[in-house]
């Protein structure tokens, strides 16, 4: 039976009536409290721009909370499960429509129509597992009353079919596949980063180490790109570190965007992330994602609530073709090097070292 939240009208979700089915089912998708994958930003960047909405998030239904695996327009990964609107539908069939949350008395006293992101508008769609069962919602948010449209409606439904087909797909990479079961099985956010939701310094450093001992095994290359935000100093200090923050969650999803779902993405400093390529990448593949990463985050600046930003990284790449040594230190050292040397220049470029018998380098400029 629903229950109401003390001192306010609001109406809690209820449980489904198959629970532990669905519990289940939700765990075993190993998704939960992993790290951003562009598969699911990229449909989220779609849900926002084609319903015209601040907010579209994959909002996976835990024992009790709502857990964002996708979130864009809102700096939060979960909140509980008795405010949810999505724990609301994934009890349904059918989507789940709110065209003014201020009007309806289950949600008109919600903290999250009362209070930050201000919910008003309200559309969500069931994401089922492969037995049936819904574990998850996409959902599209507004701050306005609105309605959707027959088209708008079969444009969310076909998102959210493309949604449920990416949480029945597993990651293409074994090393990342194996990170992500080790922390959604332990529900370990410690290797993930908290203000990025990439990996954080210290899991991006495993990877690494993975990466570089299967690239030596298989005798395939082994390359490492690290980009750094030019001048973030000065940003926070000029911006305040509000800002600064969203700044540096921009250019990750940015530079998450930019790479393979093969190559890992991390964190490796306060305004620096580390791109891991996968084994067996060419010269000129290598140089491409690293040269797009630079393209990406400049060529749009970051909106703040204090206006545009525009935002230009330094970028250094270190490329082995035969990796011989135990830990892939010598790419990693040539691609801080490398970094140095672009910042050393002025920043907004990318420059590069081939750590192999020609021993060369060079610089791709803005």
């Amino acid at each position: 039976m629903s229950s109401l939240v003390r001192g306010t009208s609001m109406i809690e979700p209820e449980l489904s009536t198959n629970e532990p089915m669905r519990l289940a089912a939700l765990r075993a998708t190993r998704l939960l409290d992993t790290p951003l994958e562009d598969r699911f930003e990229r449909l989220m960047r779609m849900a926002r721009k084609l319903l015209d909405v601040p907010i579209a998030a994959v909002s996976l239904i835990d024992t009790d909370r709502q857990w964002f695996k996708s979130i864009d327009g809102l700096a939060v990964c979960q909140t509980s499960r008795a405010v949810s609107f999505c724990g609301h539908t994934i009890l349904n069939t059918k989507p789940f429509i709110i065209r003014d949350a201020r009007e309806d008395d289950r949600f008109k006293d919600n903290p999250l129509v009362t209070g930050e992101p201000r919910i008003v508008f309200y559309a969500g769609i069931p994401v089922k597992a492969q037995n049936g069962c819904a574990i998850a919602a996409l959902c599209v948010i507004d701050h306005k009353p609105r309605d959707l449209s027959a088209d708008e409606l079969k444009t969310l439904e076909d998102l959210a079919s493309l949604v449920e087909s990416e949480i029945r797909v597993r990651p293409d990479c074994d090393i990342q596949r194996n990170m992500m079961m080790l922390a959604s099985a332990s529900q370990d956010t410690s290797r993930v980063d908290e203000l990025t939701r990439l990996w954080n310094e210290e899991t991006i450093e495993e990877i690494r180490f993975l990466y570089h001992a299967e690239a030596r095994k298989s005798h395939r290359s082994s390359a490492v790109v690290i980009a750094r935000v030019d001048g973030d100093e000065s940003l926070r200090s000029s911006a305040g570190p509000e800002s600064a923050d969203e700044v540096i969650r921009q250019v990750a999803k940015r530079a998450l965007a930019s790479a393979r779902s093969i190559d890992a993405v991390g964190r490796s400093g306060p305004d620096e992330f580390t791109v891991l390529l996968a084994p067996g990448t060419d010269r000129a593949g290598c140089l491409a994602i690293a040269q797009q990463i630079r393209q990406r985050v400049a060529e749009t600046p970051i909106t703040l609530a204090s206006g545009e930003h525009s935002v230009t990284l330094s970028v250094g790449m270190g490329y082995c073709q035969n990796p011989t040594d135990n830990y892939g230190s010598v790419q990693h050292r040539a691609a801080q090097h490398a970094i140095e040397s672009a910042r050393s220049s002025g920043g907004n470029c990318v420059e590069y070292e081939f750590v192999e018998g020609d021993d060369a380098s060079g610089k791709i400029a803005a």
